[in-house]
Protein backbone atom coordinates (compact mmCIF):
# COMPACT_ATOMS: atom_id res chain seq x y z
CA UNK A 1 0.00 0.00 0.00
CA UNK A 2 1.32 3.43 -0.93
CA UNK A 3 2.06 5.86 1.82
CA UNK A 4 -0.41 8.71 1.61
CA UNK A 5 1.02 12.14 2.36
CA UNK A 6 0.02 13.12 5.90
CA UNK A 7 -1.41 16.49 4.84
CA UNK A 8 -3.59 14.83 2.22
CA UNK A 9 -4.80 12.15 4.59
CA UNK A 10 -5.67 14.64 7.33
CA UNK A 11 -7.75 16.79 4.98
CA UNK A 12 -9.44 14.01 3.06
CA UNK A 13 -10.31 11.95 6.10
CA UNK A 14 -11.62 15.17 7.59
CA UNK A 15 -10.88 13.87 11.07
CA UNK A 16 -9.89 17.28 12.50
CA UNK A 17 -12.59 19.08 10.53
CA UNK A 18 -15.16 16.38 11.17
CA UNK A 19 -14.45 16.31 14.88
CA UNK A 20 -14.52 20.09 15.00
CA UNK A 21 -17.92 20.03 13.32
CA UNK A 22 -19.48 17.50 15.64
CA UNK A 23 -18.04 19.30 18.65
CA UNK A 24 -19.28 22.61 17.28
CA UNK A 25 -15.95 24.39 16.87
CA UNK A 26 -15.98 25.28 13.19
CA UNK A 27 -18.06 26.60 10.31
CA UNK A 28 -17.10 23.60 8.16
CA UNK A 29 -20.79 22.96 7.54
CA UNK A 30 -21.73 26.59 7.07
CA UNK A 31 -20.63 30.13 7.74
CA UNK A 32 -21.97 32.78 10.06
CA UNK A 33 -23.65 35.93 8.84
CA UNK A 34 -21.96 38.99 10.20
CA UNK A 35 -18.78 37.10 11.10
CA UNK A 36 -15.41 37.07 9.41
CA UNK A 37 -16.13 33.69 7.80
CA UNK A 38 -15.52 33.83 4.09
CA UNK A 39 -18.28 32.73 1.73
CA UNK A 40 -15.95 30.23 0.11
CA UNK A 41 -18.67 28.36 -1.72
CA UNK A 42 -19.51 31.10 -4.21
CA UNK A 43 -19.24 30.62 -7.98
CA UNK A 44 -15.78 32.15 -8.25
CA UNK A 45 -14.33 29.93 -5.52
CA UNK A 46 -15.79 26.85 -7.17
CA UNK A 47 -14.38 27.88 -10.54
CA UNK A 48 -10.91 28.30 -9.02
CA UNK A 49 -11.14 24.92 -7.26
CA UNK A 50 -12.19 23.23 -10.51
CA UNK A 51 -9.27 24.80 -12.37
CA UNK A 52 -6.84 23.83 -9.62
CA UNK A 53 -7.99 20.21 -9.82
CA UNK A 54 -7.68 20.16 -13.60
CA UNK A 55 -4.08 21.34 -13.35
CA UNK A 56 -3.21 18.74 -10.74
CA UNK A 57 -4.86 15.97 -12.78
CA UNK A 58 -2.67 16.72 -15.79
CA UNK A 59 -0.32 13.76 -16.26
CA UNK A 60 -1.43 11.98 -13.08
CA UNK A 61 -3.14 8.65 -12.60
CA UNK A 62 -6.80 9.11 -11.63
CA UNK A 63 -6.12 7.22 -8.38
CA UNK A 64 -3.10 9.31 -7.40
CA UNK A 65 -3.45 10.05 -3.68
CA UNK A 66 -2.13 13.58 -4.22
CA UNK A 67 -5.50 14.36 -5.82
CA UNK A 68 -7.35 13.63 -2.59
CA UNK A 69 -7.16 17.17 -1.22
CA UNK A 70 -8.49 19.06 -4.29
CA UNK A 71 -11.12 16.40 -5.01
CA UNK A 72 -12.46 16.49 -1.46
CA UNK A 73 -12.33 20.28 -1.22
CA UNK A 74 -14.28 20.58 -4.47
CA UNK A 75 -16.85 18.08 -3.22
CA UNK A 76 -17.29 20.19 -0.09
CA UNK A 77 -17.77 23.34 -2.17
CA UNK A 78 -20.39 21.65 -4.33
CA UNK A 79 -22.17 20.39 -1.20
CA UNK A 80 -22.25 23.85 0.35
CA UNK A 81 -23.52 25.33 -2.90
CA UNK A 82 -26.41 22.88 -3.09
CA UNK A 83 -24.99 21.08 -6.13
CA UNK A 84 -25.56 17.65 -4.68
CA UNK A 85 -25.06 15.42 -7.76
CA UNK A 86 -21.62 16.96 -8.33
CA UNK A 87 -20.76 16.62 -4.64
CA UNK A 88 -21.75 12.95 -4.70
CA UNK A 89 -19.61 12.34 -7.79
CA UNK A 90 -16.48 13.84 -6.24
CA UNK A 91 -16.98 12.17 -2.86
CA UNK A 92 -17.23 8.89 -4.80
CA UNK A 93 -13.88 9.65 -6.47
CA UNK A 94 -12.37 10.41 -3.08
CA UNK A 95 -13.78 7.17 -1.69
CA UNK A 96 -12.33 5.13 -4.58
CA UNK A 97 -8.84 6.45 -3.89
CA UNK A 98 -9.09 5.96 -0.14
CA UNK A 99 -10.36 2.40 -0.41
CA UNK A 100 -7.46 1.56 -2.73
CA UNK A 101 -4.97 3.13 -0.35
CA UNK A 102 -6.40 2.09 3.02
CA UNK A 103 -8.61 -0.84 2.16
CA UNK A 104 -12.42 -1.12 2.33
CA UNK A 105 -13.79 -0.78 5.84
CA UNK A 106 -10.90 1.31 7.21
CA UNK A 107 -12.10 3.57 10.01
CA UNK A 108 -10.75 6.67 8.34
CA UNK A 109 -13.19 6.53 5.43
CA UNK A 110 -16.28 6.91 7.64
CA UNK A 111 -16.46 10.72 7.31
CA UNK A 112 -16.26 10.57 3.49
CA UNK A 113 -18.97 7.91 3.43
CA UNK A 114 -21.15 10.16 5.61
CA UNK A 115 -20.58 13.14 3.33
CA UNK A 116 -21.42 11.09 0.25
CA UNK A 117 -24.52 9.69 1.95
CA UNK A 118 -25.61 13.20 2.89
CA UNK A 119 -25.34 14.24 -0.77
CA UNK A 120 -27.59 11.29 -1.64
CA UNK A 121 -30.07 12.28 1.08
CA UNK A 122 -30.40 15.78 -0.37
CA UNK A 123 -31.30 14.22 -3.73
CA UNK A 124 -33.94 11.94 -2.24
CA UNK A 125 -31.84 8.81 -2.82
CA UNK A 126 -32.66 7.42 0.59
CA UNK A 127 -31.87 3.75 -0.04
CA UNK A 128 -28.42 4.58 -1.41
CA UNK A 129 -27.81 6.94 1.50
CA UNK A 130 -28.74 4.22 3.99
CA UNK A 131 -26.22 1.80 2.45
CA UNK A 132 -23.47 4.42 2.67
CA UNK A 133 -24.29 5.29 6.29
CA UNK A 134 -24.32 1.61 7.25
CA UNK A 135 -20.90 1.24 5.66
CA UNK A 136 -19.74 4.38 7.49
CA UNK A 137 -21.01 2.98 10.78
CA UNK A 138 -19.15 -0.30 10.32
CA UNK A 139 -15.97 1.58 9.35
CA UNK A 140 -16.26 3.94 12.31
CA UNK A 141 -16.78 1.07 14.74
CA UNK A 142 -13.74 -0.72 13.25
CA UNK A 143 -11.53 2.34 13.46
CA UNK A 144 -12.75 4.09 16.60
CA UNK A 145 -14.47 1.46 18.72
CA UNK A 146 -18.10 0.71 19.43
CA UNK A 147 -18.79 4.15 20.88
CA UNK A 148 -17.70 7.76 20.42
CA UNK A 149 -18.76 10.86 18.52
CA UNK A 150 -17.86 9.63 15.03
CA UNK A 151 -19.87 6.43 15.61
CA UNK A 152 -22.72 8.52 17.08
CA UNK A 153 -22.64 10.82 14.06
CA UNK A 154 -22.79 7.86 11.66
CA UNK A 155 -25.79 6.54 13.59
CA UNK A 156 -27.48 9.93 13.36
CA UNK A 157 -27.07 9.98 9.58
CA UNK A 158 -28.38 6.42 9.36
CA UNK A 159 -31.40 7.31 11.48
CA UNK A 160 -32.31 10.18 9.17
CA UNK A 161 -32.07 7.96 6.08
CA UNK A 162 -34.31 5.37 7.72
CA UNK A 163 -36.80 8.08 8.71
CA UNK A 164 -37.19 9.25 5.13
CA UNK A 165 -38.09 5.69 4.13
CA UNK A 166 -40.97 5.64 6.60
CA UNK A 167 -39.44 3.20 9.10
CA UNK A 168 -40.13 5.46 12.05
CA UNK A 169 -39.85 3.01 14.95
CA UNK A 170 -36.51 1.74 13.67
CA UNK A 171 -35.27 5.30 13.13
CA UNK A 172 -36.28 6.33 16.66
CA UNK A 173 -34.29 3.44 18.16
CA UNK A 174 -31.21 4.31 16.09
CA UNK A 175 -31.39 8.01 16.93
CA UNK A 176 -31.92 7.43 20.65
CA UNK A 177 -28.88 5.17 20.66
CA UNK A 178 -26.92 7.92 18.90
CA UNK A 179 -28.10 10.52 21.42
CA UNK A 180 -27.12 8.39 24.40
CA UNK A 181 -23.70 7.72 22.87
CA UNK A 182 -23.12 11.39 22.00
CA UNK A 183 -24.01 12.50 25.53
CA UNK A 184 -21.67 9.90 27.05
CA UNK A 185 -18.84 11.10 24.80
CA UNK A 186 -18.81 14.64 26.14
CA UNK A 187 -20.83 17.77 26.75
CA UNK A 188 -24.47 17.83 25.69
CA UNK A 189 -23.73 21.04 23.79
CA UNK A 190 -22.15 19.88 20.56
CA UNK A 191 -23.08 19.38 16.94
CA UNK A 192 -23.97 15.69 17.11
CA UNK A 193 -26.47 16.23 19.94
CA UNK A 194 -28.16 19.05 18.02
CA UNK A 195 -28.28 16.89 14.86
CA UNK A 196 -29.77 13.91 16.72
CA UNK A 197 -32.40 16.08 18.40
CA UNK A 198 -33.31 17.41 14.97
CA UNK A 199 -33.43 13.85 13.64
CA UNK A 200 -35.82 12.73 16.38
CA UNK A 201 -37.98 15.76 15.70
CA UNK A 202 -38.13 14.66 12.07
CA UNK A 203 -39.32 11.19 13.09
CA UNK A 204 -42.22 12.75 15.00
CA UNK A 205 -42.93 15.46 12.41
CA UNK A 206 -43.32 12.93 9.60
CA UNK A 207 -45.90 11.07 11.70
CA UNK A 208 -47.79 14.34 12.27
CA UNK A 209 -46.87 14.35 15.96
CA UNK A 210 -46.24 18.04 15.68
CA UNK A 211 -46.24 18.97 19.35
CA UNK A 212 -43.56 16.38 20.15
CA UNK A 213 -41.58 17.41 17.08
CA UNK A 214 -41.74 21.06 18.18
CA UNK A 215 -40.12 20.24 21.51
CA UNK A 216 -37.19 18.43 19.90
CA UNK A 217 -36.70 21.09 17.22
CA UNK A 218 -36.68 23.71 19.99
CA UNK A 219 -34.03 21.81 21.96
CA UNK A 220 -31.88 21.37 18.83
CA UNK A 221 -32.19 25.10 18.14
CA UNK A 222 -31.08 26.04 21.66
CA UNK A 223 -28.00 23.79 21.38
CA UNK A 224 -27.08 25.22 17.99
CA UNK A 225 -27.39 28.79 19.24
CA UNK A 226 -24.94 28.00 22.05
CA UNK A 227 -22.54 26.02 19.89
CA UNK A 228 -22.54 27.77 16.53
CA UNK A 229 -23.91 31.21 17.35
CA UNK A 230 -27.14 32.93 16.41
CA UNK A 231 -26.18 33.78 12.83
CA UNK A 232 -24.83 30.43 11.67
CA UNK A 233 -26.37 28.48 8.79
CA UNK A 234 -27.08 25.51 11.04
CA UNK A 235 -28.92 27.82 13.44
CA UNK A 236 -30.85 29.21 10.47
CA UNK A 237 -31.75 25.64 9.52
CA UNK A 238 -33.16 25.14 13.04
CA UNK A 239 -35.18 28.34 12.72
CA UNK A 240 -36.61 26.97 9.47
CA UNK A 241 -37.49 23.72 11.25
CA UNK A 242 -39.29 25.61 14.01
CA UNK A 243 -41.16 27.74 11.48
CA UNK A 244 -42.22 24.67 9.55
CA UNK A 245 -43.52 22.78 12.60
CA UNK A 246 -45.35 25.86 13.91
CA UNK A 247 -46.99 26.26 10.49
CA UNK A 248 -48.00 22.61 10.58
CA UNK A 249 -49.69 23.35 13.92
CA UNK A 250 -51.52 26.30 12.35
CA UNK A 251 -49.50 28.85 14.32
CA UNK A 252 -48.49 30.91 11.30
CA UNK A 253 -47.99 34.14 13.24
CA UNK A 254 -45.41 32.41 15.45
CA UNK A 255 -43.78 30.68 12.48
CA UNK A 256 -43.30 33.92 10.58
CA UNK A 257 -40.44 35.47 12.63
CA UNK A 258 -38.48 32.19 12.69
CA UNK A 259 -38.74 31.87 8.92
CA UNK A 260 -37.91 35.53 8.31
CA UNK A 261 -34.78 35.29 10.46
CA UNK A 262 -33.75 32.00 8.83
CA UNK A 263 -34.06 33.51 5.36
CA UNK A 264 -32.17 36.63 6.40
CA UNK A 265 -29.16 34.50 7.39
CA UNK A 266 -29.42 32.29 4.31
CA UNK A 267 -29.63 35.29 1.98
CA UNK A 268 -26.39 36.61 3.46
CA UNK A 269 -24.51 33.34 3.12
CA UNK A 270 -26.10 31.42 0.24
CA UNK A 271 -26.99 32.15 -3.36
CA UNK A 272 -30.63 33.17 -3.92
CA UNK A 273 -31.68 29.87 -5.45
CA UNK A 274 -29.84 27.58 -3.06
CA UNK A 275 -32.15 24.64 -2.19
CA UNK A 276 -32.19 25.54 1.51
CA UNK A 277 -33.06 29.18 0.83
CA UNK A 278 -35.66 28.06 -1.71
CA UNK A 279 -37.53 25.89 0.77
CA UNK A 280 -37.50 28.69 3.37
CA UNK A 281 -38.96 31.09 0.80
CA UNK A 282 -41.76 28.61 0.07
CA UNK A 283 -42.54 28.08 3.75
CA UNK A 284 -42.50 31.82 4.49
CA UNK A 285 -44.79 32.56 1.53
CA UNK A 286 -47.26 30.00 2.87
CA UNK A 287 -47.08 31.47 6.39
CA UNK A 288 -47.99 34.90 5.01
CA UNK A 289 -50.71 33.43 2.79
CA UNK A 290 -52.49 31.59 5.59
CA UNK A 291 -52.51 34.75 7.69
CA UNK A 292 -54.18 36.66 4.86
CA UNK A 293 -51.04 38.72 4.20
CA UNK A 294 -51.45 38.32 0.47
CA UNK A 295 -49.15 41.12 -0.67
CA UNK A 296 -46.22 39.66 1.29
CA UNK A 297 -47.13 36.14 0.15
CA UNK A 298 -47.13 37.18 -3.50
CA UNK A 299 -43.67 38.71 -3.17
CA UNK A 300 -42.18 35.45 -1.93
CA UNK A 301 -44.25 33.23 -4.23
CA UNK A 302 -42.91 35.29 -7.15
CA UNK A 303 -39.35 34.79 -5.93
CA UNK A 304 -40.03 31.07 -5.76
CA UNK A 305 -41.53 31.16 -9.25
CA UNK A 306 -38.43 32.83 -10.71
CA UNK A 307 -36.21 30.18 -9.11
CA UNK A 308 -38.33 27.26 -10.32
CA UNK A 309 -38.59 28.61 -13.86
CA UNK A 310 -34.82 28.96 -13.98
CA UNK A 311 -34.17 25.50 -12.54
CA UNK A 312 -37.04 23.47 -13.97
CA UNK A 313 -38.08 25.31 -17.11
CA UNK A 314 -41.29 27.26 -17.81
CA UNK A 315 -43.50 24.20 -18.45
CA UNK A 316 -42.77 22.12 -15.34
CA UNK A 317 -45.55 21.11 -12.95
CA UNK A 318 -43.62 22.73 -10.11
CA UNK A 319 -44.02 26.03 -11.96
CA UNK A 320 -47.75 25.38 -12.41
CA UNK A 321 -48.08 24.79 -8.66
CA UNK A 322 -46.48 28.14 -7.79
CA UNK A 323 -48.51 29.95 -10.45
CA UNK A 324 -51.60 28.55 -8.76
CA UNK A 325 -50.42 29.81 -5.37
CA UNK A 326 -49.85 33.32 -6.71
CA UNK A 327 -53.28 33.16 -8.34
CA UNK A 328 -54.87 32.13 -5.03
CA UNK A 329 -53.21 35.05 -3.24
CA UNK A 330 -54.62 37.48 -5.81
CA UNK A 331 -58.03 35.78 -5.81
CA UNK A 332 -58.46 35.83 -2.04
CA UNK A 333 -57.05 39.35 -2.01
CA UNK A 334 -60.06 40.28 -4.19
CA UNK A 335 -58.00 40.74 -7.35
CA UNK A 336 -59.56 38.08 -9.55
CA UNK A 337 -58.58 39.81 -12.78
CA UNK A 338 -54.90 39.42 -11.81
CA UNK A 339 -55.44 35.82 -10.76
CA UNK A 340 -57.01 34.76 -14.06
CA UNK A 341 -53.91 34.83 -16.35
CA UNK A 342 -51.93 32.95 -13.73
CA UNK A 343 -54.61 30.27 -13.49
CA UNK A 344 -54.76 30.05 -17.29
CA UNK A 345 -51.03 29.50 -17.56
CA UNK A 346 -51.10 26.91 -14.76
CA UNK A 347 -53.92 25.08 -16.57
CA UNK A 348 -52.07 25.12 -19.90
CA UNK A 349 -48.94 23.64 -18.27
CA UNK A 350 -51.01 20.96 -16.52
CA UNK A 351 -52.91 19.96 -19.67
CA UNK A 352 -49.63 19.63 -21.55
CA UNK A 353 -47.93 17.63 -18.79
CA UNK A 354 -50.80 15.49 -17.48
CA UNK A 355 -53.42 15.40 -20.24
CA UNK A 356 -56.92 16.85 -20.57
CA UNK A 357 -58.64 14.20 -18.45
CA UNK A 358 -56.32 14.20 -15.44
CA UNK A 359 -57.45 15.08 -11.92
CA UNK A 360 -54.91 17.91 -11.69
CA UNK A 361 -56.31 19.38 -14.91
CA UNK A 362 -59.78 19.27 -13.37
CA UNK A 363 -58.62 21.12 -10.28
CA UNK A 364 -56.86 23.81 -12.33
CA UNK A 365 -60.03 24.23 -14.44
CA UNK A 366 -62.01 24.64 -11.23
CA UNK A 367 -59.83 27.45 -9.92
CA UNK A 368 -60.06 29.21 -13.27
CA UNK A 369 -63.85 28.83 -13.17
CA UNK A 370 -63.95 30.49 -9.73
CA UNK A 371 -61.87 33.40 -11.03
CA UNK A 372 -64.16 33.83 -14.04
CA UNK A 373 -67.24 33.74 -11.80
CA UNK A 374 -65.80 36.47 -9.57
CA UNK A 375 -65.41 38.66 -12.68
CA UNK A 376 -68.91 37.95 -13.95
CA UNK A 377 -67.76 35.74 -16.85
CA UNK A 378 -70.58 33.32 -16.18
CA UNK A 379 -70.69 31.27 -19.37
CA UNK A 380 -66.95 30.63 -19.38
CA UNK A 381 -67.04 29.82 -15.68
CA UNK A 382 -69.88 27.33 -16.29
CA UNK A 383 -67.96 25.67 -19.10
CA UNK A 384 -64.78 25.31 -17.01
CA UNK A 385 -66.69 24.05 -13.97
CA UNK A 386 -68.60 21.47 -16.03
CA UNK A 387 -65.31 20.27 -17.52
CA UNK A 388 -63.85 19.81 -14.03
CA UNK A 389 -66.91 17.95 -12.78
CA UNK A 390 -66.95 15.57 -15.74
CA UNK A 391 -63.38 14.50 -14.91
CA UNK A 392 -63.78 14.16 -11.14
CA UNK A 393 -67.16 12.39 -11.33
CA UNK A 394 -65.62 9.76 -13.63
CA UNK A 395 -62.84 8.86 -11.21
CA UNK A 396 -63.08 5.36 -9.66
CA UNK A 397 -62.30 6.79 -6.21
CA UNK A 398 -64.29 10.02 -5.84
CA UNK A 399 -62.48 13.10 -4.55
CA UNK A 400 -65.31 14.21 -2.27
CA UNK A 401 -63.77 17.44 -0.91
CA UNK A 402 -63.07 18.85 -4.36
CA UNK A 403 -66.35 17.53 -5.76
CA UNK A 404 -68.18 19.33 -2.95
CA UNK A 405 -66.36 22.57 -3.76
CA UNK A 406 -67.18 22.26 -7.46
CA UNK A 407 -70.85 21.49 -6.76
CA UNK A 408 -71.01 24.59 -4.55
CA UNK A 409 -69.34 26.65 -7.28
CA UNK A 410 -71.80 25.39 -9.89
CA UNK A 411 -74.65 26.21 -7.52
CA UNK A 412 -73.41 29.80 -7.24
CA UNK A 413 -73.07 30.01 -11.02
CA UNK A 414 -76.63 28.91 -11.70
CA UNK A 415 -77.94 31.23 -9.01
CA UNK A 416 -76.10 34.15 -10.64
CA UNK A 417 -77.57 33.12 -14.00
CA UNK A 418 -81.09 33.16 -12.57
CA UNK A 419 -81.50 29.38 -12.72
CA UNK A 420 -82.50 28.95 -9.09
CA UNK A 421 -83.67 25.34 -9.28
CA UNK A 422 -80.41 24.18 -10.84
CA UNK A 423 -78.49 26.30 -8.35
CA UNK A 424 -80.33 24.71 -5.41
CA UNK A 425 -79.75 21.20 -6.79
CA UNK A 426 -75.98 21.69 -6.92
CA UNK A 427 -75.90 23.48 -3.57
CA UNK A 428 -77.73 20.52 -2.03
CA UNK A 429 -75.24 18.10 -3.58
CA UNK A 430 -72.41 20.11 -2.02
CA UNK A 431 -74.11 20.06 1.40
CA UNK A 432 -74.70 16.30 1.22
CA UNK A 433 -71.05 15.58 0.42
CA UNK A 434 -69.81 17.89 3.15
CA UNK A 435 -72.06 16.24 5.74
CA UNK A 436 -70.70 12.88 4.60
CA UNK A 437 -67.13 14.15 5.08
CA UNK A 438 -67.94 15.55 8.53
CA UNK A 439 -69.45 12.21 9.56
CA UNK A 440 -66.36 10.35 8.33
CA UNK A 441 -64.16 12.67 10.39
CA UNK A 442 -66.22 11.95 13.49
CA UNK A 443 -66.11 8.19 12.86
CA UNK A 444 -62.43 8.18 11.93
CA UNK A 445 -60.77 11.03 13.88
Amino acid sequence: MKKIAQSALRVILNIPLYMDYILGRTSHYGGSAGSNDKMYYDAESIKKAEESLRKMEDGRDIYDHELLVPINELAQLYMKDGRYPEAEKFYARSLDILERELGPGHGGIAPVLCHMGSACLEQGKYGEAEELFLKALRSAETGFGAEGLIVASSLERLGVAVTFQGRYSEAEIILKRSLEMAKKAGSTNHGVVSAVLKGLAGVYFMQNWHEAAHGFYKNSFEVRKKVFGSNHLLTAESRYDLGRVLSARGKYDRAEPYLERALDTQDKLLRDDHPHAERTVDELANAYYYQGKYTEAIRFFERSLATKERKLGPDHMGVAFILGNIGHAYYYGRKSAMAEPLYRRALAITEKAMGHEHRETALKSGTLAASCLAQGKLEEAKQMCAQSLSILEAEPEPDYPNLANLYALMGQLYKRMGRKEDGKRYADLAKTLRRKLELEMVMNP
